[in-house]
């Protein structure tokens, strides 16, 4: 058996490029961002997931313009703006720093992960778990 214990909740953002039509500071809803077009992980991933499923229940499709594996082709493509991303701000904390990208909360509904430390139930937590 596997013991799950949550240990950081991160907030996903908007990401996009300075300059484009989704460029600013505050906060942007997610129906406000419906018609962005999208670089996203493939399907599977739970940003995809968590995303889709929260414009699903609001009546919106989102806009996947490229479907990637690699975390760093997905912010490729928003630094050449050829999409923008939904990410959490760990991902691109280095870019955002640089001002190569521009970052923007979403509300209604803020979306959310929680990443889960995972471990056999059998075995005591040793010093690299800690």
């Amino acid at each position: 058996m596997l013991h799950r214990e949550p240990r950081l909740n991160e907030a996903l953002c908007l990401i996009t490029h300075p300059g484009s039509r989704f460029d600013g500071t505050g906060p942007v809803t997610l129906a406000g961002i419906a018609s962005a077009e999208l670089a996203m992980p493939n399907e599977g991933d739970l940003v995809r997931r968590l995303v889709t499923d929260a414009m699903t229940a609001r009546g919106l499709v989102p806009n996947v313009a490229f479907s990637l594996e690699s975390m760093q082709a997905i912010k490729d493509m928003v630094r050449r703006g050829l999409a923008c991303a939904i990410l959490p701000h760990s991902a691109v904390a280095e870019d955002i720093q640089a001002g190569a990208l521009v970052i923007r909360p979403i509300v209604e509904p803020p979306l959310m992960r929680t990443l889960f430390l995972i471990r056999p139930t059998v075995t005591e937590p040793n010093a690299a778990t800690a």
